[in-house]
C-alpha cells in the first residue's frame, strides 16, 4: 500500500496545559498525608477492545506509573468491569428485553468471562511494561456488597431530587431486576415495581416467557440488580470518597472524554447525598478516538458491516491489533499514552484515527 504524505502534528496548548507540564502538577496539591495512588477505569468488556479502549486503558496505567515515580508512592490500577452490559435483546409486547452478559453463555462460559480474556491479557502486556499492579473488580460481584446496596437505598431515598440529574427525560431511577428463571430483564425499567419497608426491598417485574417474579435487593440481599449508567457512577463515585475517607488511599478516575457531558450531572447528586467537593476524587479524560469527521470512534458503530472502510483493522479489533502489530504494539500505546501524561499538551486534547495511521505508518504495513 503506497504511503501517503505525512502531515505536520501541532499540539496547541488548552488552559489545564497552560498551569501545569506533566499531570503530576495537577495531582500534587492532593498529595498530603497518601500513602497510595490508586486509579480506576471502568469499560464494558461487551467486545475485543478497539483503539479507544485500549488508549484508555493504558492512560490509567501510565497516569499510576509515573506518579509513583513523581511522588515515590505506591501505585496500584483498578478496573472496574461492567459486565452487566446488555445483550441478546428481545422486542416483546412493546418492551425491550435484554439479559446481561454475565449471564449470556458463550460455550463454557459466559459471554463477560470471554470478552474479558482479552482486556486482561492487554493489561497483563502494559501491566509488565509499566511495574503497575492491577486487580479486576465485576459488576455483578460489586453490586452484590452491602455499601452497595445501602448507597442504592439512599439514593432512592432522594430520588425525586436526583431523577432530574440522572435522567431528565424520565425524572425517574431506573431499577432493572432480572427474571431469576432466564435472567432476562425489561430494560426500561417501566415494569418494575418497588416494595421497601426500612432497609429491606423488594423489586418486582415481569418476565416475556415466566410471567411476574420478585427479587430481593436489600443491604443484605445478594440477587442482580441493573442500574442505568448514571445512577452506577453515583454510587461509584460515592463508595470511593468512602474509602478516601476510610485511609490514606488517593483515588483517581480515569474515563473517556465521552465521559465529560455527563460529569457536572453527577456533581449535584453527590452534593444532595451529603459530599463535600472537598470529597471528590481526582478525575481525568483521557484523549477521545475520532473518526474522520471527529465522531467518537466506535465499537458498536464498526460492527455494522461497513461503517469504517478504510480504516486499519488493527485500530478496530485488538485481535487484528495483535495479529498487525504484535509486541511491537503494546509498545507503541505504551510510548503514546505515556507521552501524553508527561506533556499536559498532548493529554488534554483528541486524537482522529488518521493521527494513529501516520504515527504508527499503519499505511505501509499489510
Amino acid at each position: 500500500m503506497a504511503q501517503k504524505q505525512r502531515k505536520q502534528i501541532l499540539y496547541p496548548p488548552v488552559v489545564a496545559a497552560h498551569i501545569s507540564r506533566e499531570l503530576g502538577d495537577l495531582v500534587a496539591p492532593y498529595i498530603n498525608n497518601q500513602r497510595e495512588i490508586e486509579v480506576y477505569f471502568s469499560l464494558q468488556p461487551n467486545s475485543r477492545p478497539h483503539l479507544g479502549t485500549l488508549t484508555t486503558v493504558s492512560s490509567a496505567f501510565a497516569l499510576a506509573y509515573h506518579l509513583k515515580a513523581r511522588f515515590w508512592l505506591d501505585s496500584k490500577v483498578t478496573f472496574e468491569a461492567l459486565d452487566n452490559a446488555p445483550t441478546m435483546k428481545q422486542e416483546v409486547n412493546g418492551f425491550t428485553y435484554f439479559k446481561p452478559m454475565c449471564f449470556t453463555k458463550a460455550g463454557e462460559e459466559t459471554l463477560a468471562e470471554k470478552n474479558l480474556a482479552s482486556f486482561v491479557h492487554f493489561m497483563k502486556g502494559i501491566q509488565q511494561k509499566s511495574n503497575v499492579p492491577y486487580s479486576v473488580k465485576k459488576y455483578s460481584e460489586m453490586q452484590k456488597s452491602p455499601e452497595y446496596r445501602r448507597k442504592l437505598l439512599e439514593i432512592l431515598d432522594h430520588e425525586k431530587e436526583l431523577s432530574g440529574f440522572l435522567n431528565p427525560l424520565e425524572k425517574s431511577i431506573k431499577l432493572r431486576p432480572i427474571c431469576p428463571t432466564c435472567f432476562y430483564g425489561e430494560k426500561s425499567g417501566k415494569l418494575t415495581k418497588i416494595t421497601r419497608e426500612n432497609n429491606d426491598m423488594k423489586l418486582g417485574s415481569s418476565c416475556f416467557d415466566h410471567g411476574d417474579y420478585t427479587v430481593d435487593i436489600s443491604a443484605k440481599g445478594e440477587n442482580f440488580v441493573d442500574l442505568n449508567t448514571p445512577v452506577r457512577s453515583v454510587i461509584r463515585k460515592a463508595l470511593l470518597m468512602d474509602e478516601s475517607k476510610k485511609g490514606s488511599s488517593l483515588k483517581i478516575m480515569v474515563d473517556g472524554s465521552d465521559w465529560i457531558g455527563m460529569s457536572q450531572q453527577l456533581l449535584p447528586c453527590l452534593g444532595m447525598l451529603g459530599y463535600s467537593i472537598q470529597d471528590l476524587p481526582v478525575r481525568f479524560f483521557s484523549p477521545l478516538i475520532e473518526d474522520w469527521a471527529g465522531s467518537k470512534f466506535s465499537k458498536s458503530a464498526y460492527v455494522k458491516k461497513g461503517t469504517y472502510e478504510g480504516i486499519h483493522p488493527a485500530l478496530c479489533d485488538y485481535g487484528e491489533f495483535q495479529s498487525s502489530l504484535g509486541e511491537e504494539g503494546l509498545d507503541l500505546i505504551w510510548n503514546e499514552t505515556l507521552e501524553w501524561v508527561l506533556d499536559s499538551k498532548k493529554f488534554f486534547r483528541n486524537y482522529t484515527v488518521d493521527y494513529f495511521t501516520q504515527r504508527w505508518n499503519l499505511d505501509s504495513r499489510d
